[in-house]
């Protein structure tokens, strides 16, 4: 808002961006100008209000967030430590259950001394038919 004097008289403009350039408004003289000068000076004062609510509940939103992120590091540390301690192991940032391998097992292989091993895709109805 802004008064202007001219001529000895006072007259109320309202200025204003439009496309980046920026725009005065005649708005009156007299009383009507002032009323109108403390509206605008009221609407101000109401947007300058808002804005330190919403500043205020943005740093609140903000300390919040770094409690429940900080409380998510205890879960995945305390959970991590349960898992190892549990005999699991991470793999490419994931939790696997450990198998043991027997020592007296073929790496792992359950394959009988004697037989083809069987592809992955076979079913072990597929050896019986073979000739041998």
């Amino acid at each position: 808002m802004a008064w202007e004097e001219r001529n000895g008289r006072s007259y109320y403009y309202e200025k204003r961006r439009q496309g980046g350039r920026v725009v005065s408004q005649y708005i009156g003289t007299g009383e009507l100008a002032r009323l109108a000068a403390q509206l605008t000076l009221l609407d101000q004062w109401r947007k300058e209000e808002e804005r330190a609510e919403w500043r205020l509940y943005q740093a609140e939103q903000a300390a919040l967030d770094a409690e429940i992120a900080e409380l998510a590091q205890l879960v995945q540390t305390v959970t991590g430590a349960v898992l190892l301690a549990s005999g699991c192991h991470r793999h490419k940032r994931q939790w696997r259950v450990k198998h043991e391998q027997n020592a007296d097992s073929d790496n792992g292989r359950d394959e009988e001394v004697g037989q083809s091993p069987r592809r992955h895709n076979q079913s072990p109805e597929a050896d019986k038919g073979t000739n041998g």
